[in-house]
């Protein structure tokens, strides 16, 4: 992956999180939503994420991958993504 390529999918990624922010925002303020839908909005930007990363590994190297794998035992352990 090029210098280039990288920062596209990070200014991508990073457009993705402030559209669903907002677009969360806007709903939240027109609709009331119940717990299920609020846990929708908070888990949708985590999913930008995890679907661009689950993308980089199909071409990563080892150490990469070991590095996700390391990432993720810790969200697991701590219950977190943040």
């Amino acid at each position: 992956m090029s210098d280039t390529e990288f920062l596209l999918a990070v200014l991508g990624t990073a457009l993705a999180v402030l559209a669903t922010r907002i677009g969360g925002a806007a709903l939240m303020a027109k609709v009331p939503a119940g717990p299920k839908g609020e846990r929708f909005l908070e888990g949708l930007s985590v999913s930008v994420i995890a679907a661009l990363v689950a993308s980089l590994l199909i071409e990563a190297e080892t150490r990469i991958i070991a590095a996700t794998l390391v990432a993720v035992a810790a969200m697991a352990l701590t219950r977190s993504v943040n």
